[in-house]
This record gives C-alpha cells, structure tokens and sequence, in this order.
C-alpha cells in the first residue's frame, strides 16, 4: 500500500489543501500559469522529484510549503533562513533532474491573512556547488540502499546464526581495591580482619553470545564489523 496511506498527520492534510490556493494566489499576483506536473525521474528511476508546479514559459517552478504550527512560523518570523534551510535540498534537487533555472518557494502561513503576510516568496537561484554537492550525497546514499537491499535478499538465517555464535562478546573489567595501600592499620581485634592480598585488575575470558536473537533482529550489528 502506498506510504502515505501509513502515516498521515494533521499538517500534511493541512498542506495538502491549501497547495491549490497558494498555487492561485501566485498566479494572480505574478501573472503568470503554473502547470501541474507528476514525477519527474532520472533515466535510471532510482531518483524523482514531484513538483508543485511549473511556471509556464519560464525555466522555473514553484514549491508551496504551509506552515501551520506555533513553532515553526515563529521560526519564520524570527530566523526565516532556517525555514529555508530545510527545503533547499528538495529546490536543489528539482533544479537538477528538471532542468531548471530557479524555484519560488512559497511559505503559506493561513494564520497571517489579517496581517497580509499569508504568502511569503522567496526565489532559490541554480547553484551548480549545491548541486554537485547534493548528487554526491544522493548516489551515496542510493549506493548503501542497495548494499542493504542485496543483505536481506541475500542474506541466510542460518549464516548468521553461525557467525553469531562465534562472535565474543568482551565483558566489563572486574576492578579490585589493594587494602595495604588504601586502609589503615586494623585496629579491631573482635573483628575480622580484611583480606590484604592485593588483586590486580583483570579482564574476564569473553564468552561467545548467548543468543543470536539481538544480531537477527539487527543484521547490521554484524555487517558493521
């Protein structure tokens, strides 16, 4: 089932249906046309990016994001960057697979109609260092999916289990006080006296796992080392 029919909140919902009136409101104030798009992929289909719209006779489109909670537009209001840092990927990444000169990305606040501060654009210009930077970090990333893609289609209960059983887990130091150098003199004779044969500090044997049910639950506690 799709992703989104798992996880939906009340500010996803909220974004959702207000895109249409934001993209209406850019028209009008602009006049310009902005055209709905589906996903745009690379070649390869292992990346896309899905606009809101692209302005018509411009190599530009737009990104609508509705801030709806306390927090985040008073994070708008006082350090607006910061807003904007959390999007530019997402602009980078569609000036690249689309070809794109720039993106307006509308910050939609419902909440400031009475003011007139509902609508706040702010143009994200091509930078081709951002974007170099961004496809570095994406084909990584797709390249260690695939690593653990290929470890669970691959990978054997039985192999683990093996490798489980022989891995040795270290144990904790066991740490013991030389009482002919800390204590004083013992002076009650009713009492017994304390051991003074000094213990230096050791190390218990490892001992392999007890159970390899933490390392089949999370394979990659193995694959790390």
């Amino acid at each position: 089932q799709p992703y989104r029919s798992m996880f939906d909140s009340a500010a996803m919902r909220e974004g959702r249906e207000q895109e249409g009136f934001a993209r209406e409101w850019y028209e009008n104030e602009k006049g310009v046309m902005v055209q709905e798009s589906g996903i745009a992929l690379t070649d390869d289909r292992r990346f896309g990016y899905s606009t809101d719209g692209f302005v018509c006779h411009t190599k530009g489109a737009i990104e609508v994001k509705t801030l709806v909670s306390p927090q985040r537009i008073g994070t708008f209001v006082t350090a607006p960057e910061l807003i904007v840092a959390d999007f530019i990927d997402q602009c980078d990444g569609g000036m690249w697979l689309c070809h794109l000169d720039w993106i307006d990305l509308i910050v939609w606040i419902p909440v400031f109609e009475d003011v007139g501060r509902k609508a706040n654009v702010i143009r994200i210009e091509r930078n081709e260092t951002r974007i170099e930077r961004l496809v570095d970090r994406l084909v990584t990333f797709d390249r260690r999916v695939s690593e653990v893609e290929d470890l669970f289609r691959n990978f054997s209960i039985d192999d683990i289990a093996k490798r489980c059983a022989a891995k040795l887990i270290p144990q904790e130091p066991i740490t013991t006080v030389d009482f002919r150098e800390t204590s004083a003199p013992w002076d009650r004779p009713d009492l017994a006296a304390p051991i003074t044969k000094p213990v230096t500090t050791a190390t218990k044997k490892p001992t392999p796992a007890a159970s390899v049910a933490a390392v089949i639950d999370n394979p990659f506690n193995f694959v790390r080392n």
